[in-house]
């Protein structure tokens, strides 16, 4: 309670005097501080400060915690004393003390005496909550160790963090908790504190280990504070039969209680919940689950579909594993294009319908399948339902809104992004997709303000600074748009980061530190590579020196982009890109035709629009160019995107651009 009241002293010193009393150029330096100094006294920096407010302050931040209030309740019998001018001339040093409080004084005291029953009432009626912060944990579960004599305990540990972080995130609704997918923990290749820390900005991170010997498990977890490394808590739980629901259950528990959340009992049994009554169906499950975070393998991908199918011999009922099954089998046909893997996937996300209705997982599960094909009105019912009976479905609310965008309904699309936000509002992730949406809206002003507010909520996330800046750079702010891509990449080099400072070093027509940058975000898989190939190519064109170089990356861009588009063909963007591709190695009628395409699936799209008028310009149309960059501006597209990119200088001359930049 002392470490609360301490953090209180910390805010209402910054409200007084203007600034933080510890804040460093580093976390260390900061705690340093907070150990060894004492903060100078707040009548420096305002004078109109009360004495014995500033008092108040002093012991609220007093190093012994013994010398603090002792509880809120302590401290907000001082703060009503202090209103009334009835506070004991002896709690603080002596100083003489106005009879009545003036306008501003009596504000001040007002906000801390609200604070003060804020805390009150958290530590009376919320049970525990951590280190005097009162926003959101945002946590992050890491995959845990294995080891043991079943060759399959790799699996089955992973399989169990999956479900840990699924039924975790099914508390965010309404808990303050929010839980990184452990999908993104393993596409990110997190596996240290550090790491998860720098790609996600969480606070806290839960880490454990998983021994199997015979039928005896040995599960051990530890919740750490991500910022000073330190144990906060830690758990052993032994089974003695290996039974998967014993050694779920026990950790969910053990997790629920180690965060301090106080779950209610119809919650508790939902948690509990675990689709099958048979425990060796559910073990097969979790090693299939497990198995399915490393999907890039098609070994795993066998071998998930193999214990799903396992799961289903013994329990045919079983709706989450069908479900599982279907993904299983969707993520097989997108790696390795195998196109029966299609129909087998909607068939057994059908059947995890059928089973169960009031399952989320398996409209999800139809809804990629039917997106990815390009049946978007179907994708966008069955992503309805499933957002209907799951709120904390971060798959079904982004699959909803990519339904919405890939069937032009972009109002839509950004209703739905603001409902997930709505749902769990201190979420950085929803901010960062709607931030994504508005940038492919060409709505550059509001994706910097969404991104912007990624950082404000998780400070130390690389991808809040790399999306801004690339806001910035889109904005014509290309100075301020590289401090913000280096800032990321210094937290950790990334594929996002090297593209966008590349695009940015582009639009000062820096070209050869731009392709420095896209050479960088090549050595990254990414499931648009084709993009980076084509960013290459551009730079490269407008290197003398290097423009055959620039042919050979153009046409490996065509290549990855003709891959994607055989997974979904009504892609327009794709299309679009593709077209400026195959104009800029001179391939004019396929160009034209890729581009008709892109323009029938994507009309009103300002980066579809923006990209024919680069192919019109390239084959020396003029009016073209300009018709379809004045469509671009007039959808969203900002101008200094237009004056950014070097193929239009030699417009810069022509009138019709000129009165397109200027407004009119």
């Amino acid at each position: 309670m002392r470490s609360d009241l301490f953090s209180l002293g910390v805010v209402l010193y910054e409200m007084l005097a203007g600034h933080h009393p510890f804040l460093a150029s580093s976390f260390v330096a900061t705690t340093d501080r907070i150990r060894n100094e004492t903060p100078a006294p707040i009548r420096i920096f305002n004078p109109q400060a009360p004495h014995d407010l500033e008092a108040l302050v002093q012991r609220l931040m007093a190093k012994q915690p013994d010398q603090r209030y002792s509880s809120a309740a302590e401290l907000l019998d001082d703060l009503q004393a202090l209103r009334t001018g009835t506070l004991p001339s002896n709690l603080f040093k002596p100083v003489p003390r106005p009879r009545a409080l003036n306008a501003t004084r009596a504000l001040i005291v007002l906000i801390l005496t609200l604070f003060a029953v804020v805390i009150y009432r958290q530590a009376n009626f919320s049970g525990k909550f951590w280190g005097g912060s009162r926003a959101p944990m945002q946590l992050a579960v890491l995959p845990f160790d294995a080891s043991g004599d079943d060759p399959g305990m790799k699996a089955f540990s992973d399989g169990l963090t999956h479900t840990l972080a699924a039924k975790l995130t099914q508390l965010t609704g309404a808990y303050p908790l929010e839980v990184v997918p452990l999908t993104e923990v393993r596409a990110n290749n997190v596996a240290s504190v550090d790491q998860a820390r720098r790609d996600f900005g969480v606070n806290f991170v839960l880490e454990g280990s998983l021994h199997g010997s015979g039928n005896h498990v040995r599960v051990t977890y530890s919740l750490i504070d991500a910022r000073s490394k330190r144990q906060l808590h830690a758990e052993t739980m032994d089974s003695e039969n290996a039974d998967a629901f014993d050694m779920e259950d026990r950790v969910v528990n053990g997790v629920i209680n180690m965060l301090g959340l106080e779950v209610q009992g119809n919650e508790r049994v939902v948690l509990a919940a675990h689709g099958t009554g048979d425990p060796s169906a559910h073990d097969q499950y979790l090693r299939g689950r497990g198995y399915l975070l490393d999907y890039h393998k098609r070994e795993n991908i066998e071998s998930a579909i193999s214990s799903f199918n396992r799961a289903l011999t013994l329990d045919p009922k079983y709706a989450q594993a069908y479900a599982a099954l279907g993904e299983a089998y969707w993520l097989a046909y997108r790696e390795f294009g195998e196109k029966s893997w299609i129909e087998q996937a909607r068939s057994a996300c059908e059947h995890a319908v059928s089973q169960s209705p009031s399952l989320a997982d398996g409209y999800s599960c139809l809804g990629r399948v039917e997106t990815g094909t390009g049946a978007y009105d179907q994708a966008i019912s069955h992503f309805q339902k499933a957002t209907a009976l799951d709120g904390t479905n971060d798959d079904a609310f982004r699959g909803l809104a990519e339904a919405y965008q890939k069937a032009n309904k972009p109002a839509d699309a950004e209703a739905t992004y603001r409902r997930a936000i709505s749902l769990r509002p201190q979420y950085w992730a929803g901010y960062s997709w709607l931030g994504f949406f508005y940038f492919h809206q060409g709505r550059y002003d509001d994706a910097a303000k969404a991104f912007q507010q990624v950082i404000n909520l998780a400070p130390d996330n690389y991808r809040g600074y790399s999306n801004l800046g690339a806001m910035y750079s889109a904005q014509g702010r290309n100075a301020d748009a590289i401090g913000l891509l280096e800032k990321s990449a210094a937290i950790r080099p990334s594929e996002g980061a090297y593209l966008n400072l590349g695009t940015a070093y582009f639009s000062l027509r820096k070209f050869e530190d731009a392709a420095r940058s896209y050479q960088k975000a090549l050595q990254y898989e990414a499931a648009d590579k084709w993009l980076n190939w084509g960013n290459l190519g551009d730079a490269y064109y407008w290197i003398p020196a290097k423009r055959s170089e620039a042919h050979n990356a153009y046409l490996q861009a065509i290549t990855m982009a003709n891959e994607a588009l055989q997974v979904n063909p009504k892609d327009g963007t794709i299309l679009a890109y593709r077209a400026t591709y195959l104009a800029m190695t001179d391939q004019r009628t396929a160009a034209m035709d890729s581009l008709q395409k892109a323009l029938s699936l994507s009309p009103r799209d300002p980066d579809v629009q923006f990209r024919a008028a680069l192919v019109y310009n390239h084959f020396g149309d003029n009016d073209g160019a300009l018709e379809w960059l004045k469509k671009s501006v007039a959808s969203g597209m900002p101008t200094s995107f237009v004056l950014s990119t070097p193929d239009f200088d030699h417009l810069r001359a022509d009138v019709r651009l000129q009165q397109l930049l200027s407004g009119h």
